[in-house]
């Protein structure tokens, strides 16, 4: 397995990670050959006023000490504005304006000790939009309403676009997008003769197939460069969770599942326990675990680029890379099934 398609996301160093452990994860992954970092502005998550960028600090630390900055192909993103985070970029006037994406980009590169970032993404869109688990609007009207104080999406493209023209990144991508965003972003580039890779980091999972339906075959013919982020959708697609469901006491009390409750929310639906269940007795009965299947379903995608795997521990680490070291193997004795639980579970078809 080409380990070039791993990327290691990072918002727990500096949270749920300290420094030291957060260098140990680096130390691990670069030697297992891992060489992709992905990373954010806002984070370590939960994110906190005091400790904005501490992620993106800590990455630019262990870079230097160990000398290894050419060896590594880093992304990081600029956010937006949220109601659940109220202080992040509030001494901006326009989102994703001139100012706010020049000034978090020159941070960002300061943080990193770098001098260009290989990709910078937009965190999420500016616009309200289907995403972070929000669910049908009653009226469209109301949902897709203009702004005054958001700069239009041609703007803030064209904006982007400024930053690669000045030689800052490399790479544009979208985090968090919607198939209108992307068609936007797509008729701008073209305009402007954009000769970098584009890509997409959207979370995709067994239990959130949507990208298959949505964006897929745009991924597919455009040749957009796709990062699935929340592979195990928090935790959740592991043995964790089906042994939460069995005795919630036996649960590590660090776990995702235990720490940011809210962060998995979006994917507790009424289906969600039956399925984990299956899939369960369906890795058992192949000698895997459901992190097997969950990654097999990413890796055998040809339109997904990276997947970002955010371990919390060395042991986790190792387990993802095993996993996926050893997808084709596994993944031959499960595909038929496992397709089967997916086709039972969820609507991938108009």
């Amino acid at each position: 397995m080409n380990l070039s398609r791993v990327s290691l996301g990072t918002m727990l160093f500096g949270s749920s990670l300290n420094k030291n452990e957060s260098f140990a994860i680096l130390d691990k992954f670069y030697e297992l050959g891992g060489r992709v970092i992905d990373t954010a502005q806002m984070y370590p998550v939960p994110c906190n006023e005091k400790k904005i960028g501490l992620t993106e600090k800590i990455i630019g630390e262990w870079m230097d000490i160990n000398n290894v900055k050419s060896e590594f192909f880093i992304s990081s993103k600029i956010s937006g504005t949220t109601n659940r985070i109220p202080f992040l970029n509030k001494q901006y006037s326009e989102i994703y304006g001139k100012e706010h994406l020049r000034l978090e980009l020159k941070k960002i590169l300061s943080r990193l000790r770098i001098e260009k970032l290989d990709l910078l993404y937009l965190h999420w869109p500016t616009r309200e939009t289907h995403n972070f688990g929000k669910g049908v609007a009653t009226n469209p009207n109301d949902l897709y309403k203009k702004k005054s104080h958001i700069v239009s999406i041609n703007k803030y493209i064209e904006n982007v676009f400024e930053l690669y023209e000045d030689d800052l990144i490399k790479n544009i991508g979208i985090s968090n997008e919607t198939p209108y965003g992307i068609h936007k972003y797509l008729l701008t580039l073209k305009k402007y003769n954009y000769k970098g890779d584009f890509y997409l980091q959207n979370p995709i999972n067994l239990l959130a197939p949507s990208f298959v339906l949505t964006l897929q075959e745009l991924c597919f013919n455009e040749g957009i460069f796709v990062q699935a982020h929340s592979p195990l959708a928090f935790g959740l697609l592991s043995e964790s969770k089906v042994e939460y469901l069995k005795d919630k006491n036996k649960v590590d009390k660090n776990s995702r599942l235990i720490k940011y409750s809210n962060y998995y929310e979006r994917y507790l639906k009424e289906r969600t326990n039956s399925f984990l269940i299956e899939l369960d007795i369906l890795a058992r009965k192949k000698n895997l675990n459901i992190y097997d299947l969950a990654y097999g379903f990413l890796l055998n995608d040809p339109t997904i680029s990276h997947i970002v795997i955010g371990p919390r521990t060395i042991i986790q680490l190792e387990k993802s890379f095993k996993s996926i070291n050893q997808f084709k193997k596994n993944f031959r004795t499960v595909s038929e099934e496992l397709y089967g639980l997916i086709n039972k579970y969820s609507i991938i078809s108009y």
